[in-house]
């Protein structure tokens, strides 16, 4: 592997890399033998293709919680409709409860 094909390797996953590791890589690559150059990339790939795999499980993680959540909130909406027609109906029953008492007053 030449030394700018490694270097063009390292630019292409450079943000896997501190930048004072990125330039002691590229700026030394005349200093790797090809094999230990090929080991680097192949590192490099592996790297981005667990980070694609992450990011893979991540999406479906994330659907599975939003479908989770409108489930929820589907629960807590039917309940508070629930909870308030049961209020308006005892809050009916206790207002004429209140006007029965009041006129035998």
């Amino acid at each position: 592997m030449t030394n700018e094909k490694f270097k063009e390797n390292l630019l292409k996953y450079k943000y896997y890399l501190k930048p004072a590791l990125y330039t002691v890589l590229a700026e030394n690559a005349d200093v790797f033998s090809d094999d230990t150059k090929k080991e680097i990339v192949e590192k490099l790939v592996e790297a981005d293709q667990q980070m694609q795999e992450l990011h893979d499980y991540q999406e479906k993680r994330n659907g599975i919680l939003r479908t989770g959540l409108e489930t929820i909130e589907s629960i807590y909406s039917k309940a508070k409709i629930r909870f308030q027609s049961v209020v308006n109906k005892n809050r009916k029953s206790d207002v004429a409860e209140a006007d029965r008492l009041i006129s035998n007053i």
